[in-house]
């Protein structure tokens, strides 16, 4: 009589001759089981496939809770597939580990609590599924270039990001008013990766301009938008200005308001 485990599961039983009475149903029960029941493990994503949890038959129809990447796997004899992922709510991007990873993100929970960006792991990046933008508007920001005409320049209507990545920046302003000899304004999604304002060195093509109407100051708006990337977390994100003219020309917009929200964010 010897001591053998099931390949599934392995539950002991004893086989071989000279097995005594009852021995024999406890091989059927053990057989059983190995075949029937459902297993489960957890810990590192990093294990499965390893040493301890070999993606073979031996483990198939196996689950396990990886702890880090909060998801479930099954074995299905050869690979584990990801069978469920659950969306944790972090304050940074986390470790990467897998496809089909998620997680959410609130980042002005205080002024803005509606607002939540969830993001899966796709592609090796990650890509934003669901979330409203992140609002910021101004009744009036006014911006003077004496001797620096044709900088581009972030404006109050811009927010903090809390990762770096790319943007989508979109808004409108509802009227300008010209200082100067001003011809035109000039609107642009822009970010600056030190988080202050002033002039910028990543914006995208100007989505708006506005060209001073013959003898007038004043102008009617319109819809904004573009698209921006920053290396940087804590970077600002939102809406700069151009303005084209002579020296000393000075802005005014009114009702500016800006929508930023993440396409791909990095850690």
């Amino acid at each position: 009589m010897t001591r053998a485990t099931t390949s599934r599961g392995g539950l002991p039983y004893y086989a071989g001759g000279d097995i005594p009475a009852g021995m024999d149903q406890q091989k059927d029960l053990a057989q059983v089981l190995g075949v029937g029941a459902t297993f489960f493990d957890q810990g590192a994503y990093a294990d499965l496939g390893g040493s301890s949890l070999p993606a073979n038959a031996d483990h198939k129809g196996y689950l396990y809770y990886a702890t880090d990447g909060k998801a479930w796997f099954y074995c299905d004899g050869s690979t584990w597939v990801l069978v469920a992922a659950q969306t944790p709510v972090l304050t940074s991007v986390p470790t990467a580990l897998f496809e089909g990873q998620r997680f959410a993100f609130r980042p002005d929970i205080s002024n803005q609590p509606w607002v939540r960006w969830e993001f899966e792991r796709q592609n090796s990046q990650w890509v934003l599924t669901e979330g409203a933008a992140w609002r910021t508007s101004l009744t009036a920001d006014t911006g003077t270039q004496p001797g620096q005409n044709g900088d581009v320049r972030i404006t109050a209507a811009s927010v903090i990001v809390p990762f770096a990545g790319t943007y989508d920046v979109d808004g409108w302003v509802q009227s300008v008013a010209y200082g100067g000899a001003v011809t035109d304004i000039r609107f642009h999604a822009a970010a600056r990766d030190d988080g202050s304002t002033g002039t910028v060195s990543r914006y995208a093509p100007e989505n708006v301009v506005l060209t001073r109407p013959s003898g007038s100051n004043a102008a009617s708006g319109g819809a904004l938008g573009g698209r921006v990337a920053t290396p940087s977390a804590n970077a600002r994100v939102g809406l700069a200005v151009t303005t084209n003219g002579t020296s000393n020309p000075g802005w005014q917009a009114y009702g500016l308001v800006a929508n930023v929200r993440p396409l791909t964010v990095t850690g």
